[in-house]
């Protein structure tokens, strides 16, 4: 979606290849095919990273799909072949671009009532200033009333309030699924953060990073965005560490050598930033979710602030956190791990009601 940055981390394809079957990097991370699902498969872009990665921690067969230029009939045809191989019984389409829609169209011509498709939105309104956001949202209903796809859904709560032609329950996101994971110790890293969000004004990069060099028990900022112009004057000493670029298993590496990532956005779905963090005992802030009885977790309440944009707030809130994972490090693992587990089974539950609507 607009502002969603454009390039792959660890793109894994053979040069020329434009679609890709369960590349590793969609499945190295993928959690396990809970009981009672149904055989399905992600369809996403590949060149939008959140994005892809939302999709590709879900359990199921992954296809990527470029979303800048045409995709021709043998694209097509591999991706319907792939499906029918696969037996998949549901198709899950992540946003929406003429590609993806060339793609639902010939698995609807190919499969009949066979397979259901529905499509996954994983923007929200405050991009509605874009036009090409405010044309999504329309040409997916319009799929819709055509029976095209079965469902639209969201991942960003309450875009149900637009029309109750959409799916009725907010699908939620998983955490990666990573066998190894950094648990939380007393000999931990002492004073690393890490912001690993773009330089984006939604993304409030600069609040960030600001608040984290104003913060007492920060020694240290890792930053990973692209095009970053540090502001020496205000960083109180701390080191700053530019990383740039990162494929995804070095920048799960970094995640589990900080104490606390930083993810205070002023527009927000549902971070990708906090689900990776949470696989690795990482505290992760972030501006409020919306996500009904899953804020009301101990872990929530702990890492979600409301003045986003409040240098002061965002200070306090990392200070709050770091006293919490220094001086009570058993109960924070506890309540992560606690969260993981509710987290994960409430979404597979919903997919799960999503596949019987």
């Amino acid at each position: 979606m607009e502002g969603e940055e454009k390039k792959s981390r660890g793109d894994d394809c053979r040069q020329g290849e434009r679609i890709l079957f369960n590349a590793s990097l969609d499945t190295d991370w993928a959690q396990p095919v809970p009981e009672g699902f149904p055989r399905l498969a992600h369809i996403f872009h590949r060149e939008w990273f959140g994005i892809r990665a939302a999709a590709g921690y879900l359990p199921g067969e992954k296809i990527g799909i470029p979303f800048h230029g045409s995709i021709d009939d043998d694209d097509l045809l591999q991706i319907v072949e792939f499906i029918q191989i696969s037996r998949c019984e549901q198709v899950l389409l992540h946003c929406y671009s003429q590609n993806m829609e060339a793609v639902a169209r010939v698995l609807r011509r190919s499969f009949g009532n066979s397979v259901q498709i529905h499509s996954v939105w994983h923007g929200n309104t405050a991009q509605f200033h874009v036009d090409v956001e405010r044309d999504c949202i329309q040409r997916l209903l319009r799929l819709k009333r055509v029976g095209i796809v079965n469902n639209n859904c969201f991942v960003k709560p309450g875009m149900r309030e637009l029309t109750d032609e959409f799916f009725a329950e907010t699908l939620l996101n998983v955490p990666p699924h990573v066998v190894s994971a950094n648990r939380l110790s007393s000999s931990s890293p002492k004073g690393k953060v890490l912001i690993p969000i773009p330089l984006d004004w939604r993304k409030n990069f600069y609040t960030n990073y600001l608040a984290a060099c104003a913060s007492d028990g920060v020694a240290e900022v890792h930053v990973v965005a692209q095009g970053f112009e540090r502001q020496k004057d205000f960083e109180h000493g701390r080191r700053v560490v530019e990383h740039g670029h990162m494929d995804r298993a070095s920048l799960f590496a970094l995640v589990a050598q900080v104490e606390l990532a930083l993810n205070v956005t002023l527009s927000e779905c549902q971070p990708m930033a906090a689900l990776e963090s949470l696989s690795f005992d990482v505290p992760c802030l972030t501006g409020p979710l919306d996500n009904g009885a899953l804020d009301e977790h101990p872990l929530q309440r702990l890492v979600q602030l409301c003045a986003v944009d409040s240098l002061s707030a965002v200070r306090r809130a990392i200070e709050r956190i770091l006293r919490v994972r220094r001086e009570e490090t058993g109960t924070l693992s506890e309540m992560m791990a606690d969260y993981r587990d509710a987290l994960t089974r409430e979404a597979f539950a919903r997919y799960l009601r999503l596949f019987d609507a």
